[in-house]
């Protein structure tokens, strides 16, 4: 027969809550014990003998050692072994910080865990008289669900490191540690800090950062380097673009670096340059050479007119060949039909206004069209104030020539030509090459001028925004390979890369261009800000970028 020691002694589950209360309820009305009490009551209440408990073991804490929040709120069962099993299967449960994890009761003598956020708490079970424990510590985390690079896109200057980093989703995640790679480490590399470096002149370089806990979370961004070349040798440029070895030096994409200096504020920039791209050029002697067009990167730092008109009063008696009269009665003006030498009709209007500009083309329009181009200026390159200050080296007040009597350039008295701020090696290595641009047809027909100069604005087809109509397409130039290339590249916006910062400047902003919109008199093509094609008043103050061309020696 067994000794009394190993009979078991059943204690149902009322029986066991009622003592967990009473334990629990010091100062209530039900009959309290103290632990030392326990197994005194417990055989009281039974009338049989309950063992001491020898051990107590939390059987799944390896389960519980990591966890991952998820479900709000969810409960993770806490299962505890109590020997011997006839001992009062009775425990306590305490967790170290409350606000981490709490602890639920179950009412049926058992208890679950509730993790609320991030953290280490310990959690200790107790038999009913505290002497007997058994803890672990229970790690809660937050998985990660996305990574998001910084930057999507990057150009970087070749040896010039460019730190880059993630965003992880959600910010509480604890799955901190990722992993870089370079799709070509021989191109562009990176190191597990995030730290990009090119090494060459390269595109579309995919730098990938991955979760170390998960790989199946990435994010990417698409590198684009190219080689800055500062304090450039211009006759060296021109010897290998002769030789055909220009590549070996820069290539489409590449910026070569002068100095640019305001002589108003008597300040020097570094002008950065982009090499847009390498064909052929016509010069004013009609030879055709081997070229590098270049592109500014930036605009200049300050607005100025594309071109500006004025209404000037005739005083004169009579009329003088070649000038045009215009009569003026409130919002009307009238193209007058008068000849060189007969007397000018001032007693039949207002105000009389010449100009050499000639805007018959349609007669019933001409006056609309005078006041139009002296009001808002006339979008012809040719005779732009644009084209005269960019293309001078002169001093302020010598350079502007008032093509049309009526129209006139706010700045030509306060700003020396554009050309006097840089090197003379440069000036020198600059030669005029012909440049095409079509006319406006309200007052001209569509046709092209043809110019022949150092710097000049672009085209909207040289910036690969294509021409006003599929009539003129090519006459203003072929789109140049770096916008052709930003534009077909999975990476970069053509938008984006047309883009123009003015020098010290942290924010795009419009800039001018040489086409004219054709079916207005004074409204010309821009650069939007975020890189579009816009368009405004040719007297509307915008910045300057123009390009030119670097021939053969």
């Amino acid at each position: 027969m067994e000794s009394d020691k190993n009979q078991k002694v059943l204690i149902n589950r009322s029986t066991l809550t009622s003592i967990g209360n009473a334990i629990r309820n010091k100062s209530g009305s039900e009959t309290t014990y103290t632990p030392s009490e326990m197994p005194s009551a417990i055989n009281t209440i039974k009338g049989g003998t309950v063992s001491n408990v020898e051990s107590l073991m939390i059987s799944n804490k390896a389960d519980l050692a990591e966890i991952w929040l998820g479900t709000p709120y969810q409960s993770l069962p806490l299962q505890v072994q109590v020997l011997p099993e006839d001992a009062p299967q009775i425990v306590q449960v305490t967790v170290s910080d409350s606000s981490l994890c709490g602890v639920r009761n179950n009412g049926d003598g058992t208890y679950s865990l509730r993790p609320y956020k991030n953290g280490t708490v310990n959690v200790t079970v107790s038999d009913y008289s505290g002497q007997i424990t058994d803890s672990f510590a229970m790690n809660i985390g937050t998985r990660i669900t996305k990574l998001t690079m910084s930057s999507a896109v990057l150009e970087l200057q070749v040896g010039i490191p460019r730190q880059l980093s993630c965003t992880l989703e959600p910010a509480s995640t604890t799955e901190r540690g990722i992993v870089w790679s370079s799709s070509d480490p021989e191109s562009a590399s990176v190191d597990q800090n995030g730290v990009v470096t090119a090494h060459k002149h390269c595109s579309d370089v995919t730098i990938t950062a991955t979760s170390a806990s998960n790989s199946a979370i990435t994010t990417t961004c698409k590198i684009t380097a190219y080689i800055y070349d500062r304090d450039p040798d211009w006759a060296a440029y021109r010897a290998a673009i002769k030789n055909g070895t220009i590549k070996e030096l820069v290539d489409v994409g590449d910026v070569i670096v002068d100095t640019w200096t305001d002589t108003v504020a008597n300040k020097e920039y570094e002008y950065s340059w982009i090499v847009a791209d390498f064909r052929k050029v016509t010069l004013e002697d009609g030879s055709e050479v081997d070229a590098m067009y270049l592109m500014s990167k930036n605009s200049l730092p300050w607005n100025l007119q594309f071109a500006q008109g004025s209404k000037l009063k005739a005083t004169e008696e009579v009329a003088q060949e070649g000038v045009f009269y215009y009569g003026n009665t409130g919002s009307t003006y009238t193209l007058l039909t008068i000849s060189d030498g007969e007397p000018i009709p001032y007693d039949q209007y207002t105000n009389i206004y010449k100009t050499k500009l000639d805007c018959s083309k349609v007669p019933a329009n001409a006056g609309s069209r005078f006041n139009d181009a002296a009001t808002y200026g006339l979008n012809r390159w040719k005779f732009s104030a644009a084209r005269q200050f960019l293309n001078s080296a002169t001093d302020a007040g010598n350079w502007f020539e008032s093509q049309f009597m009526s129209d006139i350039c706010s700045y030509a008295n306060s700003r020396a030509g554009f050309l006097s701020g840089f090197s003379a090696a440069f000036q020198d290595a600059l030669v005029p090459v012909k440049v095409q641009t079509v006319l406006n047809t309200t007052i001209y027909n569509g046709e092209t001028d043809v110019t022949y100069d150092k710097m000049f604005l672009p085209s909207t087809e040289e910036v690969y925004m294509g021409a006003y109509s599929s009539t003129y397409n090519g006459i203003e130039g072929e789109a140049w390979a770096y916008y052709k290339k930003m534009a077909t590249s999975p990476t970069t916006s053509s938008l984006a890369a047309r883009a123009i910062i003015p020098l010290g400047s942290t924010s795009a902003y419009y800039s001018w261009l040489r086409s004219a919109y054709l079916s207005g008199t004074g409204y010309e093509y821009l650069i939007s800000y975020n890189g579009s094609r816009s368009s405004n008043h040719s007297s509307n103050t915008y910045r300057f970028a123009p390009a030119c061309a670097i021939t053969a020696s």
